[in-house]
Order: structure tokens, then C-alpha cells, then sequence
């Protein structure tokens, strides 16, 4: 009876965590080149350069630390993402990023823009209230030039209601 009990108590908890800090599972395509190698020449670039944004959707796993810094996000979800054409739209126009010569240390967020059946685009990004910013091997630290552009669109990013989702 105490080993159902605990069995029991552990389920529940389990259950508290997924329904509380959603997790995805990825069923894209992986394959292909990492899109980050066509930023190594310009200073100033945006992501969405080489990505058709007809069916681009735009995942963001956020570290809790990240997700706690900002306010306006609704509910408990680790995740947000955006699926509607004029949100990514916007959203692609805003992610204008300039190289930096430095380097971010702890970057624990990711960024995954996805196009078709295929991840496209992904990095580890920094996502505060006054700062927004890319780390990756190729473009070293690269911050935002409108980052409160960006935030006002990520306001508008969906969290899932279920605790696993498919991207």
C-alpha cells in the first residue's frame, strides 16, 4: 500500500511538471546545412534572409531564468512559438542582429525557425528585458538593433495549452 501510495505521489508530480512546463518533441527534418554559416561575412544581418516565411514557424525554448525575466509572457509554459503568417512576418522583419568581437557565456534559451517540414534556423539566444541576442559558432554574440521590437512581438507568441507538442 505505501509503495502504491508513492508511486502514486511521483505520477502526480510528474504530471504537475508537464502540465505546468510543456516540453516539445521534435518530428522535423534535421538535415541540411546549419543556416548561421551564412552570416559569417556580414556585421549586420537578419536571420530570416535566406528562409521563405510563408510557412515558417518560430519555436522559442526559453530558459527559466529568461522566462521569468519577462513579464508580459502568460502562464507557466517554458515554450512559446508563433505559427500565424503576420506574427512571423513581424517577427522576421525585427530580427536584425550585429555582430559584436565578444562572446555571451551563458546562453541557455533556443531559438528553432522551422519552414516546411524542416528545421531551417537555430541557435541559442538571450532573451531580458533589455536584451536580446545571439550566441552560436558562427556568428559569435550577435545583439538585437530593435530589442524592444522584439519583445513586443514575442508578447504576441502562443504557449501550448497541452504538456507535449510536436514541432
Amino acid at each position: 500500500m505505501i509503495i502504491l501510495g508513492f508511486v502514486l505521489a511521483i505520477a502526480c508530480f510528474v504530471a504537475f511538471v508537464y502540465l505546468y512546463q510543456p516540453r516539445g518533441a521534435f518530428i522535423c527534418d534535421f538535415s541540411g546545412d546549419d543556416a548561421t554559416k551564412h552570416y559569417t561575412n556580414d556585421s549586420v544581418f537578419n536571420i530570416f534572409q535566406d528562409v521563405p516565411i510563408e510557412d515558417a514557424k518560430v519555436y522559442i525554448a526559453m530558459a527559466p531564468d529568461d522566462r521569468d525575466n519577462l513579464p508580459f509572457l502568460q502562464g507557466y509554459s517554458n515554450v512559446i512559438y508563433s505559427s500565424s503568417p503576420d506574427v512571423v512576418a513581424e517577427f522576421a522583419k525585427s530580427m536584425v542582429f550585429e555582430k559584436t568581437s565578444g562572446d555571451m557565456v551563458t546562453v541557455e534559451s533556443w531559438l528553432y525557425i522551422t519552414s516546411g517540414n524542416k528545421v531551417v534556423f537555430k541557435s541559442p539566444i538571450v532573451i531580458s528585458s533589455t536584451c536580446v541576442g545571439l550566441q552560436n559558432s558562427s556568428t559569435g554574440w550577435a545583439e538585437a538593433q530593435n530589442p524592444a521590437a522584439l519583445l513586443e512581438i514575442l508578447a504576441l507568441f502562443d504557449s501550448p495549452t497541452l504538456p507535449i507538442f510536436l514541432f
